[in-house]
């Protein structure tokens, strides 16, 4: 017996998000919030994973949006 082994894509970040927020209960408002500045920080960094930038990055991106 031969079974379909294919392998799963991992979930998008923002879905990883969203799944974490709704195990929490989180309301709709709230995700919807996190989401857009997720979205923000990532095109401000240039569509950059926000597992490839740090501390710098995060600073950078508070410090310019509240200018």
């Amino acid at each position: 017996m031969q079974t379909n082994t294919t392998p799963t894509q991992p979930k998008k970040l923002l879905d990883q998000v969203r799944d974490k927020i709704r195990f929490k209960n989180y309301s709709l408002g709230t995700e919807n919030t996190y989401l857009s500045w997720i979205k923000l920080f990532i095109l401000y960094h240039g569509k950059r994973h926000p597992v490839d930038m740090g501390a710098a990055e995060v600073e950078a991106f508070l410090t310019d949006v509240f200018k």
